[in-house]
């Protein structure tokens, strides 16, 4: 198993929560590892998004999580209080994920740690 940087933050971020609700979230948290911790993820983000910073790397950068077996990724639509549609994202981390270490210095682990302690 080979993972690129950005797939590796994305893991451990992932890891690190057990479960995130939210891919909009996923991707703050990434934004703020580089933006507030000064960590380089890799990622690019996109300032004119409608959400904010956004990065459209993530999405391939998951289906690649998914695809090794590390997370889980569920998408629910239904319908809100005024008719509209709405879609859930929900990404959990795997067994295989709980039981590996992955390969990131500890600064880049307490970086990813304290952003998700801080936004979860």
């Amino acid at each position: 198993m080979e993972l690129n940087r950005k797939s590796l933050f994305l893991a451990q971020l992932i890891k690190e929560a057990g479960q995130i609700d939210s891919e909009k979230k996923l991707a703050k948290m990434a934004c703020y590892i580089e933006k507030e911790r000064g960590i380089k993820t890799g990622f690019t983000f996109d300032k004119d998004h409608k959400h904010g910073k956004y990065s459209f790397e993530i999405k391939e950068e998951i289906n690649k999580l998914v695809e090794e077996g590390l997370i889980e990724f569920n998408k629910k639509e239904s319908i809100g209080y005024w008719g509209d549609k709405i879609t859930t994202h929900k990404f959990s981390a795997t067994d295989k994920l709980k039981n590996i270490d992955l390969p990131l210095t500890e600064k880049e682990k307490l970086a990813v740690r304290s952003i998700y302690r801080e936004y979860s």
